[in-house]
């Protein structure tokens, strides 16, 4: 190696340290991925872009997440949503098996899990995934409306409305929702 070579090699990284602070700022907010220190930056960057609902700058910022942080349950649950909401339902099942291999107790996984099954018309792995999200979390709203919506794709109308009627517990305004999807499909 030339002598040059060694001193690009050299400072070039270090160039990037000493203004990695000054650029992220600047930088669009794809990129910013790139500077997060902990699970709380990137946490709150992969809410930024799931409330933006910015999909593939989420996909982009969990794969970086997940790469950097692979033990990371979360970073693997943003993943998969970010390829649920851009339609890839298998991917979407692999990284989020990926969060319950880290995790198994997160119903949110479990939910995840059960839409990307709804998502391949898959409705009984779908009905499953949302049973075993209501035995850790019994009062889940998502998961009652997810329950339902399972059965009612399965063709089970009886055991969707049973499920409407819990999820009127916790949410009635999305029961309304779900019993007239079911009522009149």
């Amino acid at each position: 190696m030339r002598s040059d070579q060694a001193v690009h090699w050299i400072l070039v990284p270090l160039l990037l340290v000493l203004c990695a602070g000054m650029v992220q700022f600047t930088l669009p907010l794809t990129t910013k991925s790139v500077f997060a220190q902990n699970k709380a930056e990137w946490h709150a960057r992969a809410k930024a872009l799931e409330n933006a609902q910015d999909w593939p700058a989420l996909l982009a910022h969990c794969r970086l997440w997940t790469n950097s942080q692979p033990g990371n349950d979360a970073a693997w649950f943003g993943l998969g949503v970010a390829y649920f909401r851009m339609g890839n339902f298998q991917e979407s099942l692999k990284a989020n098996r990926e969060g319950l291999r880290i995790r198994p107790d997160v119903p949110d996984i479990w939910n995840n899990i059960g839409c990307a099954y709804g998502g391949l018309g898959r409705y009984q792995e779908a009905i499953k995934a949302f049973k075993e999200a209501l035995r850790i979390k019994p009062n889940d709203a998502m998961s009652w409306g997810g329950l339902a919506l399972a059965y009612a794709d399965a063709g089970n109308r009886s055991a969707a409305l049973e499920a409407v009627k819990e999820l009127r517990r916790y949410d009635p305004q999305k029961a309304d929702e779900l019993f007239n999807r079911i009522i009149k499909p």
